[in-house]
């Protein structure tokens, strides 16, 4: 499958699960979805942050060394 199809069936994939889950009978359960997905992501980024930190640092020092 081409990362272009990916991508597509991925967006597709999120607007229908975002519209499935404004349905009113499925309010408690997107709550809950919500705040699992907002955990996940805040994980996430922070690991990014824990990775980027000490390569831009460490890129910024080495040119300045040169």
């Amino acid at each position: 499958m081409t990362l272009n199809t990916q991508i597509l069936l991925g967006a597709i994939t999120g607007i229908l699960l975002g519209l499935v889950l404004s349905l009113d009978w499925f309010t408690g359960y997107a709550n809950t979805v919500v705040y699992c997905a907002d955990l996940l992501g805040g994980v996430f980024i922070n690991m990014l942050k824990m990775v980027m930190m000490p390569l831009v640092f460490t890129s910024i020092a080495v040119g300045f060394a040169n």
